[in-house]
Formats: structure tokens, sequence, C-alpha cells
């Protein structure tokens, strides 16, 4: 058992550890939303409730780090290469980006 009674206690290394798990629950609900959607009702509408979330989502969660980040409004590839590294889904998947001229890979 943790001697921490509430998340602001926590050390550094255990803050990027609830990370971790905070993003594998999300992942997981994500996939558990979307399975009992293709059983009750087939794969097609469960992949159109899918894309229809995740657009919506998508504009939410990049709202929300331009916020965080303090990004202006036209942040251009700088701003979204900084914005990748705090999606949700950041501490599970480890990526790389390279900026070359006006490309963002």
């Amino acid at each position: 058992m943790t001697e921490y009674e509430s998340i602001q206690e926590l050390p550094r290394e255990k803050l990027l550890e609830l990370c971790e798990m905070f993003s594998k629950n999300w992942l997981a609900l994500d996939g558990l939303w979307f399975q009992s959607i293709e059983h009750k009702r087939g794969m097609d509408e469960a992949v159109g409730h899918d894309v229809n979330a995740w657009a919506r989502f998508t504009e939410t969660e990049a709202r929300r780090i331009k916020e965080f980040l303090g990004l202006p409004e036209l942040a251009g590839l700088e701003g979204l290469r900084r914005a990748l590294a705090f999606r949700l889904y950041a501490p599970l998947n480890r990526h790389e980006t390279v900026l070359e001229g006006n490309t963002l890979t």
C-alpha cells in the first residue's frame, strides 16, 4: 500500500507512472466502448460513431493542449510538433517528430 492520500502528494516519478496508467485506462475504455456498440449495432455503426467521436474529441483535446502550453491561435507546425507530445495517449505511444521546412513528419 502507498503512503500517498492524493495526487497532489505524489512525487514526479509517481505522477509519470499515474499518467501512463490513466492513458492505459482511457485506451481500454475507448476499445470497450467501441466493442459495445459493435456488439449491439454491428461494425459499420460502431465505426461511424467512432469517427464522429474522434472528430469531436480531437478538437477538444487540441484546444485544451493549446491552452495548457500557451500556444497562439496560429501556432504553425512548430506548435503542432509541441502539442503532439501532450496527447492523451502520449505516455503509451512514444514518437519522434522531424520538422523540415514546411513538413512535419
